[in-house]
């Protein structure tokens, strides 16, 4: 159900999809784009963010 990483101890990644409702939690924004692959396609018209979307960008 969650996801945490060495390179950013101060965060963690919830699988939405493992809630009960995910449609009570649509998405925002689309961060770590510039880690997606080169096929993957985001038309949703949603802001998108290279990494961690921070504070001032909010």
């Amino acid at each position: 159900m969650t996801y945490a990483h060495d390179e950013r101890p101060n965060e963690f990644d919830l699988t939405v999809a493992t809630l009960d409702d995910p449609e009570l939690l649509p998405p925002a924004c689309h961060i770590w784009v510039a880690d997606k692959l080169s096929w993957v396609i985001i038309g949703d018209g949603l802001p998108q963010f290279p990494g961690w979307k921070t504070a001032a960008e909010t």
